[in-house]
């Protein structure tokens, strides 16, 4: 087993982890406005593991994120999608980690069928993040599709 599956396949978000989507939703809802949301989310990037250096490759890269933007994509034998996010900045880490909550660990057609647009402006995102960390955010997710509709 490669280091890059090995990480994709432990990676502590999405189905059959502790931080799913409903704990995303859990998490958000407690907090009070949106600037408890925003420490919520810089808390939990801080509690992900980071993608080790040697695989922070330019092939890993997200491109249209203003910060550089990291993602694994493993598929195993099983047709399940594994993936793991990682930036430089702490918000950008924090937001992707929202979109694998709900569709890592899952396999393809679960996650084409995904409709990331409804569920970050169900988590009240659209109205709360710049464009351009909501063009990085869209970039996360194509990256992903793209990956799924390969390899599927």
């Amino acid at each position: 087993m490669s280091e890059l599956s090995a990480f994709a396949l432990q990676y502590p978000v999405g189905s059959g982890t502790v931080l799913d989507d409903t704990e995303i939703k859990r998490l958000l809802n407690q907090a009070g406005g949106w600037d408890q949301r925003y420490r919520q989310l810089l808390l939990l990037a801080k509690s992900i593991p980071s993608i080790p250096d040697d695989l922070k490759k330019k092939e890993f890269e997200v491109h249209g994120c203003e910060s550089k933007t990291w993602l694994l994509c493993y598929n195993d034998k099983n047709g399940t999608f594994h993936f793991a996010v990682d930036s430089e900045s702490r918000i950008v880490k924090a937001l992707a980690i929202t979109i694998l909550a709900a569709v890592n660990h899952q396999p393809a057609d679960m996650i084409c069928g995904f409709q990331v647009a409804y569920y970050l402006e169900h988590l009240g995102f659209q109205q709360h993040i710049t464009p351009s960390r909501a063009n990085g955010l869209l970039a996360v997710w194509k990256k992903m599709s793209d990956f799924c509709a390969v390899h599927a």
